[in-house]
This record gives structure tokens, sequence and C-alpha cells, in this order.
């Protein structure tokens, strides 16, 4: 993994820092609302860097490109999608279905 200031050098050769500020105030709202489920808490560092996959490919997705405004859908994190009997199993399969999706999505532009 890079250090913290390789993995922000690396974001800004991509993006603006208000759209990196964005998915990190959007990440934040799903790690520590409790209408989400999401618990996983990257540090800035892995959260820039983090990659689907192997993350060996250059061309592989950075995870955190989820919480970008115009990837970025809190139904995908709410503990109530149209069950309250989810499991957490169901959610992550949930979760991982709708990633895929997003990436699908993202790779035919």
């Amino acid at each position: 993994m890079l250090d913290l200031k390789q993995a922000i050098s690396a974001a800004l050769k991509e993006f603006s820092v208000p759209l990196i500020c964005e998915a990190i105030d959007n990440y934040h709202l799903v790690l520590t609302g409790a209408e989400y489920y999401w618990s996983y808490a990257w540090t800035l560092g892995g959260f820039l860097t983090t990659k689907y996959g192997s993350g060996k490919k250059s061309s592989d997705p950075h995870k955190w490109w989820q919480f970008l405004s115009n990837n970025f859908d809190t139904e995908r994190y709410t503990t109530n999608k149209g069950s309250d009997e989810l499991t957490n199993a169901e959610k992550r399969a949930r979760y991982e279905k709708e990633t895929e999706e997003m990436l699908d999505r993202s790779h035919s532009r």
C-alpha cells in the first residue's frame, strides 16, 4: 500500500479535492449512520488505494469511487431494504451484486 502522501497524490491526479472530500463525506455517512449497515473503517490511505478484485491491474477501479456522488446511492447501504429480516450475509450478497452492476455500468461508458 502507498503511504498517505502518495495515496493522496495519486487520487489528486484523477479527481479534484472537492470530489475526494465528497466521497469521504458519503463514506462517513454510511459508516457512522445508524440506518446503514456499513461497518468497515478504512484509514484514509486505505480508503484512497483499496481496489476491487486483485487490485493488481491499473484498470481495476478503486473501491472509494462508489462513494463519489455520481455512483453513490444511500439505498445500497441501508439496513432496511424491503425486509427488516435481512441477515448480514444477505446484505453483503446484495451489496456485492449491486457493486458489480455499478462497475459494469462504469465500464460501458
